[in-house]
């Protein structure tokens, strides 16, 4: 019964910091649309990432490493984006002159 309590807990202490964590850029309502629109994946890969992190310390830097490389994916993939759009813009104008 403590187990059920302590994980429901720590559900809503995640999901409260995430939704303060995403106010600032997304605002209130959308920052708990992105959060409700989590799936049963999301959450099924969390625990299981967490799991792993926790039982060893080769398993924390298997999961560091993880997070890590895809923050540095995600933020290269938002300057090709900016880059695409850009030349889209200019080839727009290209076109209409």
């Amino acid at each position: 019964m403590a187990g059920i309590a302590v994980k429901a807990g720590s559900y809503l202490i995640s999901d409260f910091v995430q939704k303060r964590m995403l106010k600032g850029r997304y605002g209130i309502e959308d920052a708990d649309a992105i959060i409700q629109s989590r799936g049963v994946k999301y959450k099924a890969a969390s625990l299981v990432a967490a799991k792993l992190a926790t039982k060893s310390v080769p398993g924390a830097a298997l999961i560091t490493g993880g997070m890590l490389a895809k923050a540095l994916f995600d933020r290269g993939g938002k300057k090709r984006k900016a880059k695409r759009e850009a030349d889209r813009k200019l080839l727009q104008k290209a076109e209409d002159s």
